[in-house]
């Protein structure tokens, strides 16, 4: 990851483009691979302009290769965005995107997840999908702050009843029914309780 700290702006300014149409063409630009590991695998890329604070902006989600005996969630979402004039990390974590314990996820291909993440000019959103049900995290960027936080939170599971199907969900929103959570501190963990406490049947 050293490298992305070399890079100038006709470099950031191409893989933005780049990634852009590589979105349409299911294909990760060189350039952009090339910041990974050999074995990494690039899920999901969206670009968007400008994103937070910057004039543009990619957010991947990278599968890494398991090591022996490791046991960390295999997947990074990750924020690059012009430094001075330099493409860089600006924001990166490896809780929201569920590698461990998701088949779906943890067997995808290169672009294989690129439905499941949206990135605008102040939002970043990305859907964990599960055999029966999933999670939607969304995080919106404060000018205030000048940070990315959890915005919303809404996570659906389908259950067998005593009558049938029951769909539970429940939906978080920042102040409301969320703290303030940055994308850097994020973590599933935090936020149990509150999951939790707003379940409610919806059929």
């Amino acid at each position: 990851m050293n490298k992305l700290q070399y890079m100038g702006v006709a470099t950031a300014l191409y893989l933005a483009a780049s990634a852009t149409h590589a979105t349409d063409s299911n294909q990760v630009p060189a350039g952009l691979q090339s910041l990974f590991g050999a074995h990494d695998t690039v899920l999901a890329m969206k670009s968007a302009k400008p994103l937070g604070k910057d004039d543009a902006g990619i957010v991947v989600v990278v599968r890494h290769p398991l090591a022996y005996g490791q046991q960390r969630n295999l997947c990074d979402l990750i924020v690059l965005t012009n430094d001075n004039g330099q493409l860089a990390v600006s924001e990166k974590n490896d809780k929201v995107v569920e590698c461990t314990y998701n088949q779906a996820t943890k067997s995808a291909g290169v672009l294989g997840l690129n439905n499941n993440l949206t990135a605008t000019s102040n939002e970043i959103t990305y859907f964990n999908e599960l055999a029966r049900g999933g999670t939607t995290y969304s995080f919106e960027w404060s000018k205030e702050k000048s940070a990315w936080h959890l915005q919303h939170v809404e996570a659906t599971s389908v259950q067998n009843g005593d009558s049938g199907v029951v769909v539970y969900r429940s939906t978080l929103d920042y102040p409301s029914s969320l703290p303030w959570i940055s994308l850097a501190d994020f973590d599933p963990k935090l936020i149990r309780e509150p999951i939790a406490k707003n379940r409610k049947a919806v059929k």
